[in-house]
């Protein structure tokens, strides 16, 4: 991450593998004045999940980077797959800087498709990042130990399918699990609505769950 300051981005909202947003304050030369002792919320979702655990990571050195070396520290708004961060960044935080929002990609991507749940205009949002250039990155389909599957080509035979579960609409989770079904033909029972990683690794567990999407 390059020591860029941030007094110039308009509000913004970072996508993808962890990106962040930011209001910018009114003036570049003001920048480190006012960033100096404040405290930087950044705004994330599903507790306990891989975009909460990137969010801490962040947290604990993003500051450096910024003009004034800010304290930032980790607000988490669960709910909606990301976009409860996404309308309150774009609707209600301040527009001033003090506020940085971590969010799942399927976020924006409901806002390009019309879904009236995400009240904002990717369009209007400055995009500064993400935490991985996606260049070697790769999602995982994981099952049970005990279930017969022991390849993505198992799942494409007639006869034997998994439980996939997947968040709520705007999750990476659900976006993968139509994808592995819809488009990768995969035999996959779509089961939706969990909030967060720790829930879908505890249904795993509890075996209301035979796969799951991880990165």
């Amino acid at each position: 991450m390059r020591r860029t300051p941030l007094g110039l981005a308009a509000p913004a909202l970072l996508v993808l593998c962890g990106s962040l947003g930011v209001a910018h304050p009114a003036a570049a030369e003001s920048v480190e004045p006012f960033y100096k002792g404040r405290t930087i919320e950044l705004l994330t979702t599903a507790p306990g999940g891989r975009y909460d655990l990137t969010s801490r990571l962040v947290a604990r050195h993003f500051g450096d980077f910024l003009p004034g070396r800010p304290k930032v520290i980790v607000q988490v708004e669960p709910g909606a797959g990301g976009l409860t961060v996404a309308n309150r960044l774009a609707n209600t935080s301040p527009r001033d800087g003090s506020v940085l929002a971590l969010a799942q990609p399927a976020s924006w991507q409901l806002a390009i498709e019309g879904d009236p749940n995400a009240r904002f205009d990717p369009a209007k949002m400055t995009w500064i990042g993400s935490m991985s250039s996606f260049a070697d990155d790769a999602d995982l389909l994981i099952v049970r130990a005990d279930h017969a599957a022991r390849s993505v080509a198992d799942l494409q035979r007639t006869g034997l399918s998994a439980k996939l579960g997947a968040g709520t609409a705007g999750s990476t989770n659900l976006t993968f699990a139509l994808l592995a079904r819809d488009v990768l033909g995969l035999h996959v029972d779509v089961v939706r609505g969990y909030p967060g990683a720790p829930n879908l690794f505890l249904a795993m567990q509890l075996g209301e769950l035979t796969a799951r999407r991880w990165r």
